[in-house]
């Protein structure tokens, strides 16, 4: 039962359909109602948008008899502008190119304007609740896969796993029996192995295995088990992780590590529903739902023969992608704030600028888990908990320097000497570093000191003090008589007013 209106904001060039809709969500009786705002006119609809709340649902007519503008292209601008915005197109057509033409646009669902009164209504609640789960929202629904209290569920941060645990409990009830979990090294694969068995029932089982850290000759010993006297060394029945996890759940992480043989066990397996023990004659049934993972791209491994097509085929019924922290740069933020709060020791606080410089970062070696090493490194140079720019580690500060002098130093320069030559033109000096700059220095530049310098400045002013230079030199792990001598020297290049 939908426990709140749906707010929705319609265009459409025809007044006949426009009062059709209106009558047909009026008169809805599935679940809950909907609030409806019709447009005729395309301006007047762009102002509403832009101007007012954020509707619940956006209803777009594809076919609008406007020059230039039809539904695709306003889907394809407001998909742009609000990215968590659920859009639907409607129209009389639907053939599969408008349909993918509709989809590719940015919209989260196609309707037909040709569907009967009570199949609209339930398609427009079905199109925004689907949409809703993608983009993160909690399902209201009960699916009977709960998060129990006996099983303690990882801390969510960032859009990222918020939105994959949005699916987990669809997951869970669904028929899907093998979900696949694509991610580089480090981007939180066993977070989403964590988030998983959170939502299972204590009495159900959960495995985990690294096929990485079991010799490949014992792998399939492990895996299906053995009876006494199947080899040397058999003295007695041994129990595989796939029979321990008959009514539950086995998780196969590094799974690109399995075997020829093993992978066609598994594939035998999965498709059979039945495990042999090395040394026994008779199958045995078990039931299970598999997770796995790998670091390595498993379709290169296919197409190199190292991995069976048809197995890769089988695993992923259902894909979880976890985009590496180079392409979600939004989530490092929030990721440093839990790890300072989190962390043995803590909490600690890290500045404004040190934050930059790590959002700077492109973590390619090992993302999350590369990020949490460097804000542990960093508590080892604190100063009253307090992590600066000079706690970063030595690595990530060459790093920086290779990618700064390519890259980013040419840039700042130039820019520098356009704020330069302007302060000079209109006799004004002004610190010439916006929130957005990027910083990446080896040491304590002029350019990283201005920011530092800046954000002590407006802390102090914010808290009503007078700016204290023994208390920056403090933070800084410096003499005082050094950042006199930086200020004095930014003051002569005219970047810092008196």
């Amino acid at each position: 039962m939908n426990l709140f209106p749906i707010r929705v904001v319609h265009l459409d060039d025809n007044a006949l359909d426009i009062r059709n809709l209106k009558r047909v969500l009026e008169e809805d009786s599935v679940a809950g109602k909907f609030i409806l705002e019709s447009y005729l006119e395309v301006s007047e609809f762009k102002r509403r948008i832009e101007k007012g709340s954020l509707p619940d649902l956006l209803l777009l007519d594809i076919d609008l008899n406007h020059p230039g503008m039809n539904g695709i292209s306003l889907a394809k601008e407001f998909r742009a502008k609000f990215p968590s915005l659920i859009i639907v197109l409607l129209s009389i057509l639907e053939d599969i190119q408008t349909i993918t033409g509709a989809l590719a646009a940015g919209a989260d669902d196609f309707i037909s304007k040709t569907s009967d009164s009570n199949h609209l209504s339930f398609r427009l609640h079905q199109a925004f609740h689907l949409a809703r789960l993608k983009k993160g929202g909690l399902p209201q629904e009960t699916t009977g896969c709960e998060t129990h209290s006996l099983r303690k569920a990882p801390k969510i941060v960032g859009q990222t796993l918020s939105t994959i645990r949005s699916r987990i409990p669809l997951l869970c009830s669904s028929a899907v029996s093998a979900i696949y979990v694509e991610g580089e090294s480090g981007t939180g694969k066993e977070v989403v192995a964590d988030l998983i068995e959170s939502f299972l029932s204590p009495e159900i089982p959960f495995i985990r295995v690294n096929c990485a850290e079991i010799a490949p000759t014992l792998l399939e010993s492990e895996l299906f088990g053995y009876t006494k006297g199947s080899f040397t060394g058999a003295m007695q029945n041994k129990q595989g992780l796939f029979e321990a996890s008959h009514g539950g759940w086995i998780f196969l992480d590094e799974v690109s590590m399995l075997s020829a043989p093993a992978q066609a066990a598994l594939l035998r397996t999965l498709e059979s529903k039945q495990i042999r023990k090395l040394g026994d004659t008779k199958p045995k049934l078990i039931d299970f739902k598999l997770i796995s993972a790998s670091n390595e791209p498993i379709e290169e491994l296919v197409r190199v023969g190292r991995f069976r097509l048809d197995l890769w085929q089988r695993i992923r019924e259902a894909e979880i992608k976890l985009p590496p922290l180079r392409e979600r740069p939004e989530e490092i933020k929030d990721l440093i704030r839990h790890f300072c709060e989190t962390l043995v020791g803590g909490p600690y606080e890290m500045t404004l600028p040190a934050i930059r410089v790590l959002s700077q970062y492109s973590w390619t070696e090992g993302n999350v888990r590369q990020l949490r090493n460097t804000v542990k490194a960093m508590t080892e140079f604190k100063i009253d908990q307090l992590l600066t720019p000079l706690s970063i580690p030595d690595n990530i500060w060459q790093d920086l320097q290779g990618a700064y002098q390519t890259h980013l130093k040419p840039q700042l320069e130039k820019k520098e000497a356009e704020i330069f030559s302007k302060s000079q033109s209109c006799g004004k000096i002004s610190v010439p570093y916006s929130d957005e700059t990027p910083i990446s220095f080896n040491d304590l530049s002029d350019l990283l000191f201005l920011e530092i310098y800046r954000n002590h400045r407006e802390m102090a002013i914010k808290n009503n003090k007078k700016q204290s230079l023994r208390l920056l030199a403090k933070k800084l792990q410096i003499a005082r008589s050094t950042v006199s001598i930086t200020l004095r020297r930014l003051k002569e290049k005219k970047l810092i007013q008196d």
